[in-house]
């Protein structure tokens, strides 16, 4: 029986939650601008289609508190699923053949012939970070950036990385050992 060769872990919130605040501060959702754009487009959308309702049907009765409260409910549904995002981290899996993360709903898995780099960042006083430079499916570069939990064992994941760069490099699948079924 082949050994399996993986590392999973989650996100630790503590440091993960102020990367996670300052890209939605990046994003500008959290400015009254923001929203006020929204709502504004919203009722430039919606006001001409009611209007064209009323003309087209002239005795319809339209919910007007349900229409009146829809985008001013808009908001507080996307700021909730916003939260969830940023309160519950992302889950890394880690294998030879892929990177899997899941975060939420959304999941990706990366296959080791996208990645061009990958390598453990350790800054002073923070948690371990692992670095993945890799390509997306239109080929386009990009890094990420992951913190590595405390339970993670650090020798298992660089053996991991060192599988994962040998096959990249070389182009092989063959990395040494069975894969597991």
């Amino acid at each position: 029986m082949a050994a399996k060769y993986r590392v999973i872990w989650w996100e630790p919130i503590r440091e993960t939650l102020p990367e996670s605040i300052e890209g939605l501060k990046a994003t500008g959702i959290l400015r009254p601008a923001f929203w006020l754009r929204v709502i504004g487009i919203s009722v430039v959308v919606v006001a001409p289609l009611v209007a064209w309702m009323v003309s087209a049907y002239p005795g319809i009765t339209l919910p007007w508190g349900r229409m009146l409260a829809t985008p001013l409910l808009m908001p507080a549904v996307l700021l909730l699923y916003v939260a969830i995002m940023v309160v519950f981290p992302r889950r890394i899996e880690i294998r030879p053949e892929w990177i899997h993360i899941m975060h939420g709903q959304s999941n990706s898995r990366i296959p080791r012939e996208r990645i061009d780099g990958i390598w453990i960042d350790e800054p002073n006083g923070c948690s371990p970070r692992l670095i993945v430079d890799c390509r997306n499916r239109r080929g386009e570069p990009r890094e990420l950036k992951f913190v590595v939990g405390r339970s993670v064992n650090l020798d298992d994941l660089a053996m991991l990385i060192g599988m994962i760069e040998t096959s990249a490099t070389t182009g092989t699948q063959d990395v040494g050992y069975e894969l597991p079924r």
